[in-house]
């Protein structure tokens, strides 16, 4: 059992990683949206943990706000934080 549980916890770690990097490094507006299937994980799993990816994700200090609907992660992450913000694009 914690064996399973340990691998779930990497994947969504791994995930969530992976969010961050690419929103932060992506952005030029401070926002992201992220669609279920487009992730790296299986749309089911992506469905079955949004609650708790959205929470993880949540937690970091670079997310200033997220919400979940139409199967998809929509993130505002502090500017600080993305090396591509350019005012030009507001």
């Amino acid at each position: 059992m914690n064996n399973t549980l340990s691998i779930l916890n990497k994947r969504l770690e791994s995930l969530v990683a992976y969010m961050l990097a690419t929103g932060t490094e992506q952005t030029t507006t401070g926002n992201y949206i992220f669609s279920f299937d487009e992730l790296q994980e299986p749309f089911e799993f992506v469905c079955e943990h949004e609650e708790i990816i959205a929470d993880m994700l949540a937690a970091n200090e670079k997310v200033l706000d997220i919400d979940t609907s139409d199967h998809q992660f929509d993130i505002i992450f502090g500017l600080d934080w993305c090396p591509n913000y350019s005012q030009d694009n507001e």
